[in-house]
């Protein structure tokens, strides 16, 4: 059974006809489909909530959308009559379509129209508890085909052999003076010392700025009919953040009609990054055809979006920065802590990064790999190199895996291999030149999904077994060396973990177990407390697989628990994936859209 929350328009779709306002409807609807389509190439189903006059909800399909739209050009007099006559043909799941009134119906809303308010519709740990008790105590003790089914009163808990906890590595970070200063590990496995690192990383990393640099030549394009002074402002306040920050650059102002303009700026003006603040506001339609999306196909350089109604209002433009943080604090930390996420992830895709793990991983060589889009269209994969030895710097290079033909899903042996192979020699050639030799002796692969094939046939693995084949011909590898694989299933296939029996609690980030006969097969919490603080953290189910010699899986889980740790957009918490498998997946979704990749993908 599933128990969750939805957000419902307070008018039922009759209300809006009578106000003469479907536009707004239409605008709504426009929103949830935000561009995206089906896997049949088809609009995504606009979904509403069904209330029966005599009691009674359900969930269904609107078929009629197009005719809401044509009722949207009549006038308000139309289409108030029209709101006593129209019923719109409706489906529910495996049903049959029917004809509902349109004063039963109210739209089911999104996060991206809902916006800060998304926030209320997530249920919090204790109220989710008392939904699975509430639910195990209708189900225990019923009748199923003449079986009485009994449920334990406490969730399944693993036994303990099979839990094992992952303490994050040590990092490396810029100090006051400028100098590179340790943060140890925690000294022990606890949720207060998690938080405490994740907190003290990210005051010190805003104090003090990123640990590894390079320069940068930054343009901010500004929609021009927004004003010049608006934009003068923003300009201002990115370039001071960055000066608390150590950072002494300065933005080449473009204000803009067309993304033709910001492409002319940059070129004559040699910007190699670029921060765009978007004419449209956080509820537009930012699909195919919109200033993103034109954006991301036109500039070659890496770019960051942020939506105008996300920036300094024109309001409170006479207020200087500290006299807005104390009229108005709430506003003002909102906009900083947008500014300064936006910055940080222009910098990293710039090549640039907050910090760096002082521990040694066990794999030298960490590889994600990633097949995005809708439709499977694109495949992407990014390398990291020089884990074992992080303080001697680590390389992270990203690239597309160049596929024929319409389906690359499963992604066909012959050119999975030519483009890790590519990947693997460039990072080898670069190191040679710099007089290293390079260690490619552990590798561990993380593919985002199952390694797929044609049954006995072929196998995704197949690749990764020439590979290595390859790198030991050349005498890259010796016969000691050990590769490994790690299927990774983003949504751990409906499994949870929790942080205690009475399931009130999210797990804490780091928890492992290996509740399966398989001994290969593990969950893992790489989001949970403390980082969560609402909603249910949903685990990595991982399957690991021998690609050369005996892999050790406390091993492989504490690689990948550490890469998650290197979240380098959001430094005050971990992430989902590990990272290099999150720029292929972030990589593999932009080149879908043919955007252009230009760095690191975040």
């Amino acid at each position: 059974m599933h128990v969750g929350t939805l957000t419902v328009d307070n008018r039922t779709f009759h209300e809006h006809y009578g106000a003469g306002a479907v536009s707004e409807l239409c605008d709504m609807i426009e929103a949830k489909r935000a561009g995206r389509a089906n896997r049949d190439n088809r609009p995504v189903a606009i979904r509403a909530l069904q209330q029966f006059p005599g009691g009674g909800v359900r969930a269904v399909e609107v078929l009629d959308v197009d005719a809401i739209f044509q009722d949207s050009d009549l006038n308000e007099a139309d289409q108030a009559a029209a709101a006593q006559v129209r019923q719109l043909r409706c489906t529910e799941f495996a049903k049959p379509p029917a004809h509902v009134p349109l004063s039963e119906l109210r739209l089911i809303l999104d996060s991206q129209i809902t916006g800060e308010e998304h926030r209320d519709t997530i249920l919090e740990p204790t109220e989710r508890a008392d939904w699975i008790f509430k639910i195990r105590e209708f189900i225990d003790g019923i009748d199923a085909f003449g079986c009485t089914l009994h449920l334990a009163s406490l969730p399944y808990a693993p036994p303990a052999d099979t839990v094992i906890e992952i303490v994050p590595p040590a990092i490396r970070l810029r100090g006051a003076n400028g100098r590179e200063i340790i943060m140890p590990a925690p000294e022990r496995f606890d949720h207060a010392l998690l938080q405490k690192r994740a907190r003290s990383r990210a005051d010190h990393i805003r104090r003090n700025g990123f640990l590894i640099r390079r320069p940068i030549n930054p343009a901010l394009a500004f929609p021009k009919h927004l004003g010049e002074r608006r934009a003068v402002r923003m300009k201002q306040d990115l370039e001071a953040i960055w000066k608390l920050q150590g950072i002494e650059a300065a933005f080449g102002l473009c204000l803009y009609n067309t993304v033709e303009e910001i492409h002319h700026f940059i070129e004559i003006n040699n910007h190699d990054a670029l921060l765009a603040v978007l004419p449209e506001n956080s509820q537009s339609n930012q699909g195919d055809g919109e200033t993103h999306d034109r954006l991301k196909r036109r500039i070659e350089v890496p770019s960051q979006c942020i939506q105008h109604s996300n920036t300094l209002p024109f309001r409170f433009l006479g207020l200087s920065p500290n006299d807005f943080m104390r009229t108005e604090p709430r506003k003002a930390k909102r906009v900083t802590n947008t500014y300064e996420l936006c910055l940080a992830n222009l910098l990293v895709k710039h090549h640039c990064f907050p910090f760096a793990p002082r521990d040694a991983f066990h794999y030298n060589v960490q590889v994600g790999l990633d097949v995005g889009g809708v439709h499977n269209s694109a495949v992407m994969a990014c390398l990291g190199y020089g884990f074992s030895s992080p303080q001697e710097g680590i390389i992270f290079l990203p690239g597309e895996i160049p596929i024929s033909g319409v389906k690359k899903e499963p992604i066909p042996t012959d050119q999975l291999y030519n483009g890790l192979i590519a990947l693997f020699d460039r990072v080898h050639s670069e190191l040679d030149n710099l007089g290293m030799t390079p260690d490619m002796s552990t590798a561990i692969f993380y593919k985002d999904g199952q390694l797929l094939g044609d049954g006995d046939s072929w196998n995704e693995r197949d690749a990764l077994d020439r590979l290595h084949r390859e790198l030991l011909h050349r005498g890259w590898i010796t016969e000691d060396s050990t590769w490994t694989a790690v299927e990774v299933m983003k949504r751990g296939h409906g499994w949870r973990l929790l942080g205690n029996s009475r399931a009130e609690v999210n797990p804490i980030v780091g928890q492992c177990s290996f509740p399966f006969d398989e001994p290969s097969t593990a969950l893992v919490a790489t989001t949970g407390d403390p980082y969560l603080t609402q909603g249910t953290a949903q685990p990595l189910l991982i399957r690991m697989h021998d690609i050369h010699g005996r892999f050790n899986r406390c091993s492989v889980v504490r690689d990948l628990v550490w890469q998650a740790d290197l979240c380098f957009t959001k430094v005050d918490m971990g992430m989902s994936l590990p990272w290099v498998l999150n720029v292929a997946d972030e990589g593999a979704l932009q080149l879908a859209r043919a955007y252009y990749i230009t760095g690191i993908t975040a």
